[in-house]
């Protein structure tokens, strides 16, 4: 029994782990259209005869900003495949629209769902499930809280594995991703905020509404107008909650309000983009004179220096196929056949 167990945890873990990778892929605010994608602007021949280039060589090769294409991984891809990169020759438009094959696991769960009708409204299933598989191309993070993780399919012998177990795992997987990345208030969909720590599905769609009602959230505090919105449940969520252009430039760095005094005294003291910490007397001592642990002023600094590293930029890119620029003429549409 403990040898079971062990290993019902052990599967648990690797399948939210294949979970938070996949949610931490795609293209990206970055790449509508201009993200420096492929291998650092190298190109590289890969197995159909297509190849994955950068946004630099497509700049250098004349072309126009591209349309990429999302193809689903499912039944037929590689006909699909083959067909689109014909269609692209034919059309003389090698070089400047390119295409992804796309993880399509669960696009039908959610194209099926009561979520999708309301989202999507008028639309037959295929053509959602069309519109879910593009979207997780840009930011499967956004798209994937929509599905049950367990219909996603990530991880081996989920069938192996305590459902409840599972299924907890694969929650604190998605929680774990969202709040990591942080959401933009005033974009983010009720299936994405219900994921912010603190926050509940209610209240997710009280804030959408209110932002429907009243326009975009000026600052954070103004999620305390919100009936129901308490003070506790402020202070838990606000750190994972962003606004862009907003009335407090703090609110778009992952500072929280409890902070925003040592954060601006920090400025006062060492700069706007705390460039000159180090000649502060050392971060011990600074930290004591303002009221604040060691690393908390460690994470302020590094918010006040600028962009923090988006976890997203640690997983492997998303790979572009641009048919035409390997020379091949017709781009290779035949290949795989």
């Amino acid at each position: 029994a403990a040898v079971n167990s062990a290993r019902s945890t052990l599967l648990a873990s690797s399948a939210a782990s294949a979970l938070r990778a996949l949610l931490l892929k795609g293209l990206g605010e970055e790449g509508r259209p201009d993200l420096d994608i492929g291998n650092g602007g190298k190109e590289s021949q890969d197995g159909c005869g297509g190849v994955s280039v950068g946004a630099q060589n497509l700049i250098e090769a004349g072309a126009k900003p591209r349309v990429v294409c999302g193809v689903g991984n499912g039944s037929a891809s590689r006909e699909t495949e083959c067909w689109l990169r014909q269609e692209i020759a034919d059309a003389g438009l090698d070089g400047r629209v390119g295409y992804c094959v796309v993880d399509e696991s669960g696009a039908s769960v959610y194209s099926a769902s009561q979520l999708a009708t309301r989202e999507l409204p008028g639309m037959d299933v295929a053509m959602r499930g069309a519109v879910s598989i593009a979207r997780r191309l840009v930011d499967p993070l956004a798209e994937l809280v929509k599905i049950d993780p367990q219909s996603i399919g990530v991880g081996l012998y989920q069938h192996d594995v305590d459902r409840r177990r599972l299924g907890e795992e694969l929650r604190a997987a998605v929680v774990d991703s969202v709040n990591s990345v942080g959401v933009d208030l005033n974009t983010a969909s009720p299936s994405l905020l219900e994921h912010v720590a603190g926050l509940s599905a209610s209240l997710a769609q009280e804030i959408v509404e209110r932002r429907a009602t009243h326009g975009p959230f000026a600052a954070r505090e103004d999620l305390l107008l919100i009936e129901g919105f308490a003070p506790e449940v402020h202070r838990q969520a606000a750190g994972f909650l962003r606004i862009y252009g907003g009335s407090e430039p703090l609110d778009a760095t992952p500072v929280h309000p409890e902070s925003y005094a040592a954060a601006r005294a920090l400025q006062a003291r060492c700069g706007e983009r705390a460039e000159r910490l180090d000649e502060a007397g050392g971060v011990e001592v600074l930290a004591a004179e303002l009221g604040v642990g060691a690393v908390t002023l460690k994470d302020i600094a590094a918010s006040l220096a600028g962009p923090l590293a988006d976890p997203r930029a640690s997983q492997p890119e998303v790979r572009v196929k641009a048919p035409g620029l390997d020379g091949g003429g017709r781009g290779g549409a035949l290949d795989a056949q």
